[in-house]
């Protein structure tokens, strides 16, 4: 089932090389670590995860909400946004956290988020 049409998204792709220019082998995991709720579609949205396998290019693309959709809201009285839990499974890779806003446009590359 589709997230209902009226929750913005964003499209987060990236791409892994060596320092020879090899593709690199593995996978990429985003987390939403929080309940969501989209009231107007009726829907409840649970902290899950979605993996993308790196391509033979060492290329991913994952499209997930926004942090600031105003149409979601975050269960948490401090904030009204959330950051999304980011892991490189892969040798070499981190873990880390990125929040993707409305600013960055209807996608962004990770190398621009990356710590």
């Amino acid at each position: 089932m589709a997230l209902p049409i009226n929750i913005t998204t964003i499209t987060l792709t990236g791409n892994y090389v060596d320092f020879a220019g090899n593709a690199i082998a593995g996978q990429v995991i985003i987390t939403l670590p929080k309940f969501l709720v989209n009231a107007a579609a009726n829907r409840l949205i649970v902290p899950s995860a979605k993996t993308a396998q790196l391509d033979a290019n060492g290329s991913f693309s994952l499209t997930v909400p926004i942090s600031n959709d105003a149409d979601l809201d975050v269960f948490d009285e401090e904030n009204d946004t959330f950051a999304y839990t980011f892991e490189e499974a892969f040798i070499g890779g981190s873990t880390y956290e990125i929040t993707l806003t409305a600013s960055l446009g209807a996608s962004v590359d990770i190398s621009d988020l990356r710590p």
